[in-house]
């Protein structure tokens, strides 16, 4: 009857027009908005601390502005302190608050110390003492009592304070110098710029010399003028996030028929806006016609309307080319960027019109060109090589990596080149690779220290083996090795005979040879007190120690080296085994001369009687010990082994194994087994490789020597010289730890005095450009300096050094000293116009000539005359009339002192800007220098700072006439203009004149060092992915399917910076980044290439949604001051009224956020709600910014061991030691807190993970065995390392160990036995909550609590129904847990209220996804997640067991008896599906298919309600098992369908689950009605049969549910209105 009716009207109704609604949606922080003058302060501070006063005392001389005019006082205030391309950069940092969270932080830290926030404009807390005005601070500074006190306690300092003077030197690290002073205030306040001069100069010396750091902070009650608190108030608005509204699945009805009701009653008052035609019906007729029948006329109107979504006006062939259509639009328009906007966020509505365009041949065609070198549909962003995360993009870590590229193009233009090489120069740094001590080979050929005990080119056990190198190439079964009778694997063993873990590779190396592996072993014997005789006596002394004083190892050693000679290597190797057995058989314990000397008799005895029958066993060790006969020459030989394996550096690396060259030491907890088999396995590909590529061949006699000739292997094994390099300012775990200098500034190879620096190179590549430059700094009057010269010069004279040149800087120890005669010849003759083997022929004299350093005049200059130096040139340097020769070195030696950090007389390296001390006795090193450590300088040189590519490309600019002395020479920069002519004059330069090598050579000195230097400071993540995809982007043709962007000229901008993208228009990436390359393009004009990439045949709509990113927009032309920034927001105009769209918040990872102002249902938006409101404006607010690590065990026994999962970590303040606290994750040793700006303290928490762990080191450093200290000052969030150790004693010893707290009495006493006593509970943040201070609900045994989780106004109303039901039959004590990642603003406010009115608490707990986790883009899917992926870290420690019940769930029992089940050790329980409902059997997948074979009997469980067991589950580590599993499957659309479900029922195998009693919970679907009575609780499910709506459904099942639901629904209107009112 209802049909007919509805088909009867529709003749007499017509449709009506809709007109289309907006959005704003904004995004603040929970801190308020500072003035932007603060921020500019850390800006200016970023780029040079020095930059804070000049910009103080310019603000305070500029007139008074207001409004518009700040903004603009600002960026020309601090724009004439910077660079051209800096200053572009400040407005851009200024409009997206990049240092909002740093000044926030400051705020914090001040406000935790007590220190005034009102009051005074500025003040100084110098170690508890305030001086609040500059009279104050004078009189502060002249107190030597208040120095003295400044020397015990001084204000902390922290990675992101900028520190002048002092220790640290200006722009120091975050270590507290010895006397320190923090200045917090504004400079819009007078005080200021006098403090901080005050400051400034009792920093730069006098009795009062200190370090002082600069916090900028806005003090209530200070007067600052009208542009001192510009742009302060209200909470700080944020850009760089996106929001999506999606098209949404009306499969299954899930809007609140509530907010129904209310939009049609605004309708009746105001005119219904809803579609009165919908498929061809006509409902405002019908509704007139039978009102009666009025909901469910509308309920059909918004299915139908919702499922006439616009692809259903799109065939399937009109989908094949949208992809290429969409990149064609784009390429097309005048405004290209803009037009890739618009259609990649509002594809939704524009892919009819697209669908209707016709392809170009040419693009078409060039497309597919493309995809054959990279895959269609993948996206990327390149600045200047460097590939930018699109996945997770931080618009604030992007703005990071812009300014440190834009500060690298400016510090690589001091090298003069043109802007050309600049952008060449940057396209190398992919190409860098750090030297990994493990990748150098060794060379340690000994004829006498190596023996061998197999040689598989002459043993006749080889003889029936292949000779082809060839057969290598064969294929072979996995992990076997090709039978090739040659050398192929040599492998020593370096061991000390006297200790047992040596031996233990003694006995490995015997299995290897009777197993018959391909490989000839050998040992090389190092006993370690021979080696420390042979470093502290010599040689020769070493050997003339008596028997009786030698150790065990010393014994071992020559007892082994008599039998070789006596016997032969069987009977030596066979002693070396038996003493291998002897030392198993200690179990470790230490040898003892007895063992050996049993050993040694039972091989003696073991040879042939011809050889030994003139001697008995024990004759022939009286023979031994007297160094006759047997035993002559012996000690010697010993004593050479030993200087052998120390000159080489393997004296102390014992037990260690020598694989071709390679090198290895054995981890803690990795069998020895495990390594060789992995290294040969490595090794044979690599030979394999040079086989292949004909580097080795058949006619190589010795191929182990061609092996370490190809694989560049070095003389000495030198691990320190190849340990990563620190860059200058940050703090090192090591203090002798290399330091990388970019040379720039002062240490600029083109200004004095390095100016001046003369250089020696190979004999006839003096005109060769050279890209590693070694400065090798020592006292050289010193032995250590008299040493490192002597090995540069030897360096030198081995053709391996033709890419290198070498200059000596003189620093001696005591400052302002005069250096010896003959060292002042040395550095005069440098400065020579001779050639230079005549110089290095000079200094080789000088050092035979004068071993000591004594020497006169008269015999330098005879020297320097045999050596064929002009005689008069030389002595006119040595007498220096002008002083010109003492100061140029005194000034070398001043900034060796405090721009390299080199102390006086200490010996030093420096090679491209890398500063290796190697001898400084405060450091602690005391390292000897060799030509040998020069070599593996340059390769590390070579490999890790580009040497060999920055020669090739300055080679190249001179080549192609880019290098002129006015563009760049010695003379241009010291001035321009006339003043460059005048310079070059006084050079004797013409300008015009190719540069010289040596300026080649300066040149390519800076630009190394500075790249090496950035990548220091900023390791980049994948440079090798980078490379690769650089490459592929450079050779794209882009005529037809790109386009380029580049600034105009007059328009300045940056065109050095190089952004290239590779974009798919109809993906997230392209959402994202085409209006942040239009935001690029108006602000700061880089050169910008897109490639369009896109899908070439589509099959589906590949974007259902629309999308905005906010960003900050300003006004003004190009060229032209920026205007001040207008607020960021996601503003859509034009969205469907009538589509239901779910809002998603697309932020960055380290953020957390959470709806506060909504008033439509924000995951079921329906706009035409809105009634006459033209937009809907929703606000969000940043919760927390993320602090993310991975944790390790440094010391851990074995791999598994590596990520100590389990550790609880808390994160507070020294006044609240726990805010919040997790536990790490096995996966990747993950853990994630929330936190805020500011300074904070990690510390392990007090129980088993203290009692088991101390902090051995993390990013920002550790502060005590407990703790480390995490600086949060960034709205990047924080992400760090942290190193744990296990204490002594518990080295096996598990925090989850089930053995450990037995006495407890069960899995929960030992869980929180982990917790100090009266911890257990102690510091959990709550949300919320009600009740007087009394037992804590997870302290309480008998307390029930629940978790739950809803998206959405029906369900939350379903959700309160839930509660409500819950409570009316559970007696105990009960706590909700809300997941509030979904919660609307309106559930939030409700909630407190609630719970008051009913006697429970409640609390918000969350968790944001991890990024190394596969993401869901699915807001159901996602939410699907959260019920399962993270019950392990969700909730407080301290909560031992939860139950999850559905929003949709009605109870019908007591909840505790759920609670108190057994679950007999399952870490959660479920209830398996119903089989009673026949109707249901064909949508029972689980009995069919896959799914039966994988089950294997096993029932397929429901996720509507569950019990998990925390303790149980933390214990088991069921967490990291579950979220394996996931990112396995999941990473296939097709698995894990329904994943909250699926996920526990596939892991059953791994995760056991225990089966609740069926009664516990009854749906309809699934159950029938036979059941009902007997059930527990009731679940809504969706009936996939009848789609029925989820309300209507709960009426008709539930008797119990419209009375429930009144109650809430009267109770909630009453909350409503009592807040309105």
């Amino acid at each position: 009857m209802t049909v007919v009716l509805l088909f009867t009207l529709s003749l007499f109704s017509r449709s009506a027009s809709v007109e289309a609604k907006g959005a704003v949606i904004r995004l603040h922080a929970k801190w308020q908005n500072a003035p932007l003058l603060l921020e500019t302060v850390e800006f200016l501070a970023d780029e040079d601390t020095a930059l804070v006063g000049r910009f103080a005392a310019a603000w305070q001389q500029g007139a008074p502005v207001e409004g518009q005019g700040c903004w603009e006082r600002i960026l020309r205030t601090a724009g004439q302190l910077l660079t051209p391309a800096t200053q572009q950069m400040l407005p851009v940092a200024l409009g997206a608050r990049q240092y909002s969270a740093r000044v926030e932080a400051f705020r914090s830290l001040a406000e935790e110390a007590g220190l005034p926030l009102k009051g005074a404009c500025c003040f100084v807390d110098m170690a508890g003492q305030r001086a609040a005005s500059t009279e104050e601070l004078a009189a502060l500074l002249a107190q030597p009592a208040a120095l003295e006190a400044l020397a015990n306690a001084t204000p902390a300092l922290h990675r992101f304070d900028h520190v002048v003077g002092g220790a640290g030197g200006a722009g120091g690290g975050a270590g507290a110098p010895q006397r320190t002073a923090v200045l917090y205030g504004t400079p819009a306040a007078a005080c200021f710029a006098d403090m901080l001069a005050a400051l400034d100069a009792a920093a730069q010396g006098g009795a009062a010399r200190l370090a002082y750091a600069v916090r900028p902070l806005a003090l209530e009650g200070c007067e600052v003028g009208l542009c001192g608190g510009y742009g302060q108030g209200g909470p700080l608005q944020l850009a760089g996030y996106g929001v999506e509204l999606a098209l949404k699945n009306m499969e299954y009805k899930a809007m609140d028929e509530k907010d129904k009701e209310a939009a049609a009653a605004s309708a009746a008052e105001g005119g219904d806006d809803g579609p009165q035609e919908v498929a061809g019906l006509l409902f405002g007729r019908l509704v007139e016609r039978a009102p009666l029948l009025r909901e469910p006329l509308l309920a059909l109107r918004e299915r139908l309307h919702a499922a006439a979504a616009p692809e259903e006006a799109l065939k399937v062939w009109d989908l094949k080319d949208l992809g290429l259509q969409a990149a064609q639009r784009a390429a097309r328009a005048e405004r290209p960027l803009q037009a890739l906007r618009e259609v990649s966020q509002g594809f939704v509505t524009l892919a009819p019109a697209l669908s209707r365009e016709r392809v170009d041949f040419a693009l078409r065609a060039e497309i597919a060109q493309n995809q054959q070198t990279l895959q269609g549909g993948a996206s990327a962003l390149l600045v200047n090589g460097v590939l930018v995360d699109l996945a997770n993009f931080d618009l604030y870590a992007f703005l990071d990596t812009l300014r440190k590229e834009v500060r690298l193009m400016e510090q690589l233009q001091a090298s003069g080149l043109q802007a050309r090489d600049i952008a060449g120069a940057l396209r190398l740094r992919p190409q860098a690779a750090p030297l990994d001590a493990s990748e150098v080979l060794v060379d340690l050929r000994s004829d006498s220290a190596l023996h061998w005990l197999n040689n598989l080119e002459a043993g006749r056990q080889y003889w029936g083996w292949s000779t082809r190198l060839a057969d290598l190439l064969r294929p072979q079964f996995s992990g076997a090795l090709h039978q090739v009778a040659r050398n192929l694997y040599s492998l020593v063993a370096v061991v000390d005979p006297g200790r047992s873990d040596s031996l233990e590779l003694i006995a490995l190396l015997h299995h290897v040879c009777s197993s018959q592996w391909p490989v000839r072993a050998g040992v090389l014997l190092l006993p370690g007190a021979t080696v420390a005789r042979v470093r502290s006596q010599g040689a020769e002394a070493a050997a003339a120690t008596p028997w009786e004083e030698l150790g065990v190892g010393e014994h071992a050693a020559r007892a082994f080296l008599a039998l070789e000679a006596v016997s032969g290597a069987p009977a030596a190797w066979k002693f070396l085994t038996q003493l291998s057995r002897a030392a198993a058989a200690k179990d470790g314990g230490d040898l003892t001369t007895a063992a050996v000397e049993r050993a040694f008799k039972s091989a003696w005895a073991e040879q042939p009687s011809g050889r030994t029958r003139d001697l008995t066993a024990d004759q022939s060790l009286d023979q031994l010990a007297a160094g006759e006969g047997i035993g002559e020459g012996l000690a010697a030989e010993c004593a050479a082994a030993a200087a052998f394996g120390a000159a080489r550096g393997v004296g102390d690396v014992a037990p260690a194994l020598w694989l071709n060259g390679a090198l290895t030491m054995r981890p803690a907890g990795v069998r020895w087994q495990q390594l060789l088999g992995f290294a040969v396995q490595m090794e044979q590909q690599r030979l394999q490789e040079a086989i292949y590529y004909g580097r080795i061949k058949d006619e190589h006699d010795d191929i182990l020597a061609r092996v370490l000739s190809v694989g560049r292997a070095v003389k000495r094994h030198s691990p320190r010289l190849l340990a990563p390099a620190v860059a200058q300012g940050a703090a090192a775990a090591d203090p002798a730890a290399p330091l990388q200098v970019a040379l720039v500034g002062p240490l600029s190879p083109w200004v004095e005095p390095w100016a001046r620096l003369g250089y020696l190179h190979f004999a006839g590549s003096e005109e060769a450009a050279k890209g590693c430059t070694h400065w090798l700094v020592a006292d050289f009057g010193s032995k250590e300096g008299r040493e490192l010269l002597a090995a540069g010069l030897e360096y030198l004279a081995d053709e391996s050094s033709e890419g290198a040149r070498v200059s000596l800087l003189h620093s001696p120890a005591a400052a302002g000293a005069a250096p010896p005669t003959w060292v002042r010849a040395a550095l005069a003759a440098m400065r020579l116009p001779s050639r230079r083997p005549k110089i290095a022929s000079l200094l080789r004299a000088l050092l035979q000539l004068f071993p000591d350093g004594d020497a006169s005049e008269e015999d330098v200059l005879a020297a320097a005359e045999e050596a064929g130096l002009n005689h008069a040139a030389l002595v006119a340097l040595l007498q220096d009339v002008d002083g010109g020769l003492a100061v140029t070195h005194a000034s070398i030696a001043a900034a060796c002192r405090e721009q390299l950090g080199i102390a006086a007389g200490a010996a030093a390296v420096v090679t491209n800007g890398r500063v290796l001390v190697l001898h400084d006795a405060a450091l602690g090193t005391e390292d000897g220098a060799s030509a040998e450590d020069l070599s593996l300088l340059q390769m590390v040189a070579e490999s890790s700072q580009l040497s060999n590519q920055v020669a090739t490309l300055v080679q190249t600019a001179r080549e192609d006439g880019r290098t002129l002395h006015a563009a760049g020479s010695k003379a241009a920069t010291r001035g321009t203009g006339a003043a460059v002519e005048e310079a070059a004059a006084e050079a004797g330069e013409q300008l015009g004149e190719e540069w010289t090598s040596e300026q080649l050579s300066d040149a390519a000195l800076l630009l190394s060092s500075v790249l090496a230097a950035h990548a220091a400071a900023s390791p980049p993540a994948d440079m090798r992915q980078a490379a690769k995809i650089s490459a592929l982007v450079a050779a794209m043709p882009r005529t037809h399917s790109g386009f380029a962007s580049a600034p105009a000229v007059g328009e300045g901008g940056l065109p050095g910076l190089e952004i290239w993208a590779v974009l798919d228009p109809l993906s997230r990436s392209a959402q994202r980044t085409a209006p942040l390359l239009e935001f690029l393009e108006r602000t700061l004009r880089p050169s910008i290439q897109v490639h369009m990439n896109p899908v070439m045949e589509v099959s589906d709509l590949p974007l259902k949604s629309f999308y905005r990113y906010a960003l900050p927009g300003f006004a003004g032309q190009p060229g032209e001051l920026p205007g001040a920034p207008n607020l960021p927001a996601a503003a859509f105009v034009d969205l469907p009224a009538h589509k239901v769209l779910t809002l998603n918040m697309d932020v960055p990872e380290p953020w957390l956020v959470e709806p506060v102002q909504a008033p439509l249902d924000l995951d079921n938006l329906h706009l035409a709600d809105l009634g006459a409101a033209p937009a809907l404006e929703a606000g969000f607010e940043l919760e927390a910014l993320l602090l993310t690590g991975s944790c390790v065990d440094i010391a851990a026994a074995s791999r598994n061991q590596v990520t100590p999962r389990g550790v609880q970590l808390h994160l507070g303040t020294p006044a609240q030691p726990r805010l919040v606290d997790t536990l790490v994750m096995s996966n990747l040793g993950y853990f994630q807190l929330k936190a805020a700006p500011g300074v904070f303290v990690l510390r392990l928490a007090p129980g088993r993970s203290a009692d088991l762990y101390v902090v051995d080191n993390s990013t920002d450093g550790a502060v005590e065995d407990h703790t480390a200290q995490v600086v949060i000052d960034s709205l990047s969030g924080r992400h760090m390392m942290l190193q744990l150790r296990k204490r002594k004693g518990f080295e096996a010893e598990d925090v989850l160990d089930q053995s450990n707290g037995e006495a407890n009495g069960s899995l929960w006493g030992r869980m929180t036995s982990w917790l100090a006593p009266g911890q257990a509970a102690a510091g959990v943040q709550a949300d919320g909550g009600t009740g007087p201070p009394r037992l804590s609900a997870e302290e309480d045994p008998d307390a029930v609590h629940i978790f739950t989780i809803a998206s959405g106004h029906m369900y939350e109303r379903l959700q309160k129904i839930m509660i409500l039901s819950v409570l009316r039959n559970t007696k105990s004590r009960t706590k909700f847990w809300f997941i509030k990642n979904y919660m609307s603003p309106q559930f939030k406010r409700f909630l407190p209220h609630m719970a008051q009115r009913y006697g429970f608490e409640y609390e918000l707990v969350t968790y944001k996804w991890p990024t190394w986790l596969h993401k869901q883009t699915e807001k159901q899917r996602i939410i699907w997640a959260y019920k399962i992926l993270f019950l392990d870290v969700l909730f407080p420690l301290s909560l031992r067991k939860v139950i999850f019940a559905d929003s949709d769930q009605i109870s019908r029992a007591d909840f505790a008896d759920l609670w108190k089940l057994d679950m007999q050790g399952a870490p959660y329980g479920y209830t398996p599906f119903c089989e009673t409902n026949r109707e249901m059997d064909g949508f029972r997948f689980w009995k069919q298919g896959f799914w039966k074979d994988h089950l294997q009997g096993r029932p397929y469980h429901i996720s509507a309600l569950y019990v998990v067991d925390l303790a149980r589950f933390r214990q088991m580590a069921a967490g990291d098992q579950l979220r394996v599993v996931y990112d396995q499957l999941s990473r296939d659309p097709a698995s894990l369908s329904n994943l909250d479900q699926d996920l526990p029922n596939y892991a059953q195998h791994q995760v056991p689950i225990f089966s609740l009693p069926q009664e516990w919970l009854w749906c309809e679907t699934w159950c029938g009605n036979l059941t009902k009575a007997a059930a527990k609780t009731i679940d809504l499910c969706n009936n996939p049969l009848t789609k029925e709506p989820k309300l209507a459904g709960a009426r008709r099942i539930v008797a119990e549910w419209p009375a429930l639901d009144a109650e809430v629904g009267a109770f909630t209107a009453q909350v409503e209105a009592e807040r309105t009112m």
